[in-house]
Formats: C-alpha cells, structure tokens, sequence
C-alpha cells in the first residue's frame, strides 16, 4: 500500500469503531483512525482504480457508506451506500481496463461503481455476504440464505441454491479447464466439505470430504512459490 515502502508488510485490523493499521516488520502501529460508520469490510484498492484517487487506499465498508483512506490515515474517498455494506471486490467488471468496485449490502443492492458513479446495480433475494474475482469479468457470490453462483458483468450465469450445510469460504480459480474463459469456483462449507464448480454453468466437477474440519478460508494462489497457483484451505 505504501509505494515508498513496497516490501513493507501491513496489517488491517477494523473494528466496531476504528480502523487499526500495523506495521509487521517493525512490530508498530501505522496509525489507528476512528471511523464514524464503524468497519464491516475491508478491501484494498490498488493506485488506479478509482478515478479519482492515484494512490492506493484501504477501502472500509461500514453502515451506509464506504470510505477510502491513504497509508497517511487521511480520507481520500467517501460515498453513501444503500446500508450497512456486506462485502466489497475490484475488477475490471465492464472489460474498460480499469477496475470497478462491486459493493453489496444488507439491503441485498450489488453495485458496480466506477469512482462515485454507478456503471449498474443488481438486486438480489438476500444480502450478499461472500465475494470472489474468477476470471477478468466474471465474480462468485454467496448469499446470507446459503445460496452461491456466478455473475458475468451484470448477467446472472448460473445460482445453486442453499444445500443442507453453510457456506463458509469461496474461492475464484482463474484456470480454463473447459476452454470456455470462465473458470471455477470452489466453495468450503462448514461441514470441511469443498466443492468445484463449473463457471460457466454451475455443474459441480470435484468434491472433497476428507477434512474433518468447518473450512474457514479459501484462497487462488502460488503459495508454494513455484509459478503455480493451487487452492489452500
């Protein structure tokens, strides 16, 4: 986040009231900014992807409205939201080259925003509460009642509805399997189950039932650091 510093690691820790930034490599704090609205989500927003900010921001999603702010502690960004914001995710949404921030709420509003303004807003049966990029314009969703699918742009692809356990974590896999551009997406229930689902379609591929434990995260990356991304539970 700070481009004076890149190697430098940060943590965000919101609360209730505050939005805590620490340095993990000199073991001190940033700054700890009180946030009016109280902090629900957090996201990063890279320099460039709002229009109206070159700097990169901690984006805070609280109770009807989303703030950015610069590794200063200064806010850079602010605009309303329709409620308490549920989840938030930047991508290059409308395939322009720039990233768009998709904001969901307990309302169960989706909006893609560009900046301040709305590119497209989407209604859904429930509050979003899970967000995932799977390829370049298609995003993963998990709704509060257990509901999961796939959104192209603003086109709903496929929605599987709630099965017998909680979703807990999902997860976007770039990778072109089918040769279709849509990807997968993986989806942890509380149960340790994992699921692999078609993007494109929702047709589930591979299912995992060996680990014993509530799945608490699911995260697309090269964790090995071998040039090579795979799921990590």
């Amino acid at each position: 986040m700070d481009a004076r510093n890149p190697d430098v690691d940060l943590l965000f820790v919101g609360s209730s009231t505050n939005l805590l930034v620490y340095d993990c490599i000199k073991n001190a704090d940033v700054f700890d900014q009180e946030i009016d609205d109280g902090v629900s989500v957090l996201d990063m927003c890279e320099a460039g992807s709002n229009p109206d900010v070159d700097e990169p921001m901690v984006i805070v999603g609280g109770n009807n409205s989303i703030t950015g702010i610069d590794i200063t502690g200064d806010e850079r960004f602010w605009t309303i939201a329709s409620g308490n914001v549920t989840a938030i995710q930047f991508m290059d949404v409308d395939g322009d080259g720039d990233d768009e921030m998709i904001t969901c709420s307990d309302d169960s509003a989706v909006r893609i925003l560009k900046g301040e303004d709305a590119v497209f807003e989407l209604a859904e049966k429930a509050p979003v509460v899970l967000l995932t990029k799977v390829t370049d314009t298609t995003y993963g969703y998990c709704l509060k009642n257990g509901s999961f699918g796939v959104y192209e742009k603003e086109q709903k692809l496929w929605r599987q509805p709630r099965s017998n356990h909680d979703v807990a974590a999902i997860c976007g896999c770039s990778t072109d399997v089918f040769g279709d551009g849509r990807g997968l997406l993986v989806v942890g229930f509380s149960s340790g189950v994992i699921q692999v689902h078609r993007g494109s379609d929702g047709e589930m591929i591979n299912r995992i039932d060996t680990i014993k434990e509530p799945i608490a995260q699911l995260l697309f990356d090269d964790f090995r650091m071998m040039g090579k991304k795979q799921v990590i539970a």
